[in-house]
């Protein structure tokens, strides 16, 4: 599960994987700041063990050229900002056509879809749909996978216009304390 908050140059994420591994990453001013419990440094960052107990539940400061685990500083902040964001928003891999209308969270909406592209691995039927306002602002209110089997996956957007406050925390361990760079030799 993924909950993203997105301002123009920064944001936050919160990211929940097998309900057991837990992650906050956050953005400001060109770096990123990672929080999480030993599993979701385990599991989504792919931290040795022993690390991912000695450094789980602190936060963690990665700059560019950084790696945390197997991840780059690319890989943690990328799909947070809103252009990152809107860059993951593009159609399939095939033609787009127009999706069913609904209402979501209250709101009529236009759905456009696309199909996947079969590196995705899911389903031939699998479609990715993005649900729009059906109003002058074309805001974004849904993204989803659909017709993909046991496979789930669903962004919504929400609160446009708010005001996101970010503060940077303080005491962030370098992210090369926790992955030391590795030398060619």
């Amino acid at each position: 599960m993924f909950s993203d908050d997105a301002t123009a140059d920064g944001g936050r994420q919160i990211i929940t994987v097998d309900k057991n591994a837990h992650v906050t990453i956050l953005f400001i001013a060109g770096v990123g700041y990672v929080k999480a419990d030993a599993g979701g440094l385990a599991t989504f960052f792919e931290v040795p063990q022993a690390q991912a107990d000695q450094f789980a539940g602190q936060w963690i400061a990665l700059r560019p050229g950084d790696k945390l685990g197997q991840s780059t500083y690319a890989d943690v902040t990328a799909g947070i900002t809103l252009s990152s964001v809107a860059s993951e928003l593009k159609p399939g891999a095939g033609p787009t056509t127009m999706a069913a209308s609904a209402t979501i969270a209250g709101q009529r909406v236009l759905g456009v879809q696309a199909p996947l592209p079969a590196s995705s691995q899911l389903p031939a039927t699998a479609r990715d749909v993005l649900y729009m306002t059906d109003n002058s602002l074309l805001r974004p209110v849904r993204s989803e996978i659909t017709n993909a089997g046991d496979y789930n996956y669903q962004m919504l957007f929400s609160h446009w216009g708010e005001t996101l406050h970010l503060t940077a925390p303080a005491n962030a361990i370098p992210a090369t304390s926790v992955t030391p760079a590795t030398s060619v030799t």
